[in-house]
């Protein structure tokens, strides 16, 4: 596997990324994994100010928007609108052209406990590798 220092650039307006997909998939990741709950209380209350409990893509960018770490994850805004953009795709379960505040915690819980399970795996292979027991490696299910 090459390292993502080696990986083809992708240029987009306001900078270059490795693999475009790689990079959104790692700011997903980012959010899911720093929602906590006071933060899905806060999401919860703002999700039912609009009608059924469902925002529409322009509500759920402008709701989670802010919670992105553009610093930290060395992004840009154009990058995290992608990343949101397909976050909110692929929580629309229903496919209606929202998100219902049900869908968004189902998802964050489903796609939180999946995260966590590859973060403890990976840590547990790097012990394993450090241990030279082979033995007891770890496969990521996903």
């Amino acid at each position: 596997m090459a390292d993502e220092a080696e990986a083809p650039l992708i240029e987009i307006e306001g900078g270059s990324f490795p693999q475009l997909q790689q990079h959104i998939n790692r700011i997903t990741f980012s959010l899911i994994m720093s929602i906590n709950v006071d933060q899905i209380s806060s999401i919860r209350s703002i999700f039912e100010q609009y009608p059924n409990n469902e925002v529409n893509l322009d509500q759920f960018i402008e709701i989670l928007l802010p919670f992105v770490d553009i610093n930290t994850l060395n992004t840009t805004k154009e990058l995290s609108i992608l990343a949101l953009k397909e976050l909110f795709t692929n929580m629309d379960l229903d496919n209606n052209n929202n998100v219902s505040i049900n869908e968004f915690i189902s998802n964050v819980i489903h796609l939180g406990l999946g995260a966590a399970h590859q973060l403890c795996t990976i840590d547990i292979n790097k012990y394993i590798e450090t241990t030279n027991n082979k033995d007891f490696r770890l496969n990521h299910v996903g």
